[in-house]
């Protein structure tokens, strides 16, 4: 950890994305001033009363744009826990079984890759309708394939090891070396493409959602509020401007704690 303190890098990331956590942890706390209408004060400026102004319907752009950290992040963070840890097993599966089961996971695995991820994450969210949780699993179902090619390299190069040897020596099964032994060897290298994949995770999101398929209205979400907006932006930029402002740092703080994380966790990276 305080190799990753020391690196400025890493401190900014955390410094763009400790507000959107907050955001994220006190959203739920905002979620009804997020939906109050106040036609009387629509399209405000941002001012001290309300600091990100308001919308067309008078709502707080503030309270919205922190409502919204809870869905979109909370939406990144669901994908994640779905799609590491299922592409982390299959692919240790299949480095570890070889053999037909290992054709069969890689081919699946690259008919995956070979189809553009927001392309096949818009059409499952298509078929799927719109809503927070089918975007969520849109999503996933198309962010698996990089970690079981990646966890399938890793077990290749660590299933002849001599702890290997001895395990199927004490009469472990195949599929237990798999999962116990040789899983929790890609654990550091899941964390560090996962916190480098969370950037892309975000704007697939946020995609979704400006698009209609994510969150439903009047329910704030960064990408619907960005859509909403996108019909002020010359008299009220602030409406889609600071949920645009919130999905690119999310992006930018990922994207730089993930690059830190991979030159700490990463042995071969060479340090000064």
């Amino acid at each position: 950890m305080k190799p990753l303190l020391r690196d400025p890098m890493a401190l900014l990331g955390l410094a763009l994305l400790t507000p959107l956590l907050l955001g994220a942890a006190l959203g739920p706390l905002m979620a009804d001033a997020a939906l109050e209408t106040h036609l009387e004060a629509r399209l405000l400026a941002p001012s001290a009363q309300h600091w990100f102004g308001t919308d067309a319907l008078g709502r707080d752009v503030l309270a919205r744009t922190l409502a919204g950290a809870a869905s979109t992040l909370g939406l990144a963070f669901l994908v994640a826990l779905l799609a590491a840890p299922l592409g982390l097993l299959l692919g240790a599966v299949a480095g570890t079984l070889g053999s037909w089961a290992e054709t069969i996971l890689m081919n699946v695995t690259d008919i995956a890759l070979a189809v553009p991820r927001l392309i096949l994450a818009l059409a499952l969210a298509a078929a799927l309708g719109p809503g927070l949780l089918n975007a969520a699993i849109a999503v996933a179902l198309t962010a698996w394939p990089p970690y079981v090619r990646q966890a399938r390299a890793e077990t290749l190069s660590a299933r002849k090891a001599d702890f290997i040897a001895a395990a199927r020596l004490c009469g472990a099964s195949e599929l237990r070396i798999a999962l116990v032994h040789i899983a929790p060897l890609g654990l550091s290298s899941m964390l560090v493409r996962l916190s480098l994949d969370l950037a892309g995770i975000v704007l697939a999101a946020a995609g979704l959602g400006f698009l209609g398929l994510g969150a439903q209205p009047p329910a704030p979400e960064w990408g619907a509020m960005v859509a909403a907006g996108r019909t002020h932006l010359v008299d009220a930029p602030w409406i889609a401007g600071f949920p645009g402002l919130a999905i690119v740092m999310a992006g930018l703080g990922f994207s730089l704690l993930g690059d830190a994380l991979r030159d700490m966790l990463d042995p071969r990276q060479e340090r000064c």
